[in-house]
């Protein structure tokens, strides 16, 4: 459903790149079509006469800019992993993509630097992430105000330097909430003592409750999880954490806004 919600926001034409441009020498807009060359369109200028191919939008790119800016939406929206999103454009949009362009296209998108003022009740938890079928956990820390991801970290162990490095790194980005919402994880006392000097400022979620003070960083963990289910498995703790990047990246700059 959401593939084609994306699919219907952009145009054909657009993407495969056969919209009309004007003359790359006189910028004339009297332009026909004039054959072809391997998979690109020729057009003749009617002005000059001067006969040109129309690849991309952008300099030096083979690809028009809306063909990048479906993938790389598509892929940190959906989940959908590098090979299937490739077979999807060649469906839809006629447009013959390597997944590894594709990947670079992604390492391009970078994360925009969030400046927001957080609120006095911060989340943690940690939910379970497969690779190559091995369970990993990860980290996060929300701010219960705004819902802005603060930190999060993906480990192969459920132990106390993971939970100590993720609340670090809130802490260095973000400073000090009145208080911290966790489960009944015991990592997380030592952690948060460690790292903000607390010793009585802790709450802990009552096991196995439905709905609690902590609901707010579980419904995320459930739309990670949904998000992440196109994958099946991730294939190395490198490509998880690359979409997790973009990912998290995004839904940020989404609730920023």
């Amino acid at each position: 459903m959401e593939i084609q919600l994306l699919l219907d926001s952009y145009s054909y034409k657009k993407l495969s790149g056969t919209l009309v441009p004007d003359c790359k020498r006189c910028k004339g807009e009297r332009i026909r079509k004039d054959g072809r060359y391997k998979e690109f369109q020729q057009y003749k200028c009617k002005d000059c006469n001067f006969r040109f191919s129309y690849t991309s939008d952008l300099p030096r790119r083979r690809f028009h800019s809306s063909i990048i800016e479906f993938a790389v939406n598509l892929y940190i929206t959906t989940g959908i992993s590098l090979r299937k999103l490739a077979k999807k454009i060649l469906k839809f949009f006629k447009v013959k993509v390597s997944y590894r362009t594709i990947h670079d296209w992604i390492k391009l998108f970078h994360d925009e630097k969030i400046e927001v003022e957080t609120g006095e009740v911060w989340h943690a938890d940690e939910t379970s992430i497969r690779i190559k079928r091995k369970v990993h956990w990860l980290w996060l820390v929300i701010d219960g105000k705004t819902k802005i991801i603060l930190s999060w970290r993906l480990s192969k162990t459920r132990a106390y330097k993971d939970a100590l490095a993720v609340m670090k790194e809130a802490r260095n980005k973000f400073g000090k909430p009145n208080q911290i919402v966790t489960d009944g994880l015991l990592e997380y006392i030592r952690a948060i003592r460690k790292t903000f000097g607390w010793r009585k400022k802790i709450h802990f979620r009552m096991i196995g409750a439905a709905f609690g003070p902590n609901s707010v960083i579980e419904r995320l963990n459930r739309e990670i999880k949904r998000r992440t289910k196109w994958f099946g498995t991730f294939q190395s703790l490198e490509s998880a954490e690359e979409f997790l990047k973009h990912w998290i990246s995004n839904y940020n700059t989404e609730k920023f806004t």
